[in-house]
């Protein structure tokens, strides 16, 4: 029997398949210069497939529900959680991790390289996310700058 969560959304793990860099690139095309923490606006498909064929992730999914692309998440090897939700999407965020902590275990802890537990990088200007996080009860435990 399927849980809320489930029932909820499926997740479909990334592959190198032209169908999936496609879905990637329209997910991405969509997210507001905003969210953005690493990623350039000005990507190409071409250097979108390259990032894709090189899965940098430990785990890396599509979150789906019935026929729609709803966004992705994936969990790298430093154990941070990313999550992208379509605007029409975003009450699911709750949910999403959720069902990364309840089906995932983060790698242990590595002195000064990787963290413990799960960690969530979210970017200043990305206030939803924060305060979504706030409500969880989820508060920062570092603060990142840029040089």
């Amino acid at each position: 029997m399927l849980n809320e969560i489930e029932k909820a959304f499926k997740i479909e793990q990334i592959t190198n398949s032209a169908d999936h860099k496609k879905v990637l690139y329209n997910l991405f095309i969509q997210r507001p210069s905003q969210n953005k923490i690493s990623a350039k606006d000005t990507l190409t498909f071409e250097e979108h497939k390259k990032f894709v064929e090189s899965h940098p992730y430990r785990y890396w999914f599509l979150i789906k529900i019935k026929t729609s692309y709803a966004g992705t998440v994936y969990v790298t090897h430093d154990n941070h959680i990313g999550i992208f939700l379509r605007e029409e999407f975003q009450k699911l965020f709750e949910d999403v991790i959720s069902y990364i902590v309840k089906n995932f275990d983060p790698l242990p802890a590595l002195p000064s390289s990787r963290p413990s537990g799960f960690n969530i990088n979210v970017s200043v200007n990305d206030k939803k996310y924060l305060e979504k996080l706030a409500k969880l009860g989820i508060s920062p435990y570092q603060l990142t700058f840029k040089l």
